[in-house]
């Protein structure tokens, strides 16, 4: 007869590759690494920190947001013409909550979307 501890070690095993039973999604292995933004699972952690230091990078004042400036100096850095009409284009499309500052959020969104 099996103990209760080589059970669970069993099942810890075998759970590795077996789906959520509530949601049928697949469980990801213990020894990944937790996605530190699981909404957006299309990109990988890598790839999601490689956004953010590139976020922080522009966000001069260090408040979180790109406001208006700081997205000018990265229009212009990105060789992109930093015109009012682009900024209102990035603004309207990215803008969620319409605060006229974009999010790491906000921006990862958009820059899903492009």
């Amino acid at each position: 007869m099996r103990s209760s501890v080589q059970e669970l070690t069993t099942c810890f095993d075998k759970g590795r590759g077996l789906k959520n039973s509530y949601t049928g999604a697949n469980k990801a292995p213990l020894n990944q690494p937790h996605h530190p933004y699981p909404e957006f699972s299309e990109f990988s952690p890598e790839q999601c920190e490689t956004f953010e230091k590139w976020f922080h990078a522009y966000d001069r004042d260090r408040d979180g947001f790109l406001d208006l400036r700081e997205l000018s100096v990265m229009l212009v850095k990105l060789g992109i013409p930093a015109t009012q009409w682009n900024i209102s284009r990035i603004l309207i499309a990215a803008d969620q909550d319409r605060d006229i500052k974009l999010s790491f959020r906000e921006n990862i969104i958009y820059t899903r979307g492009s």
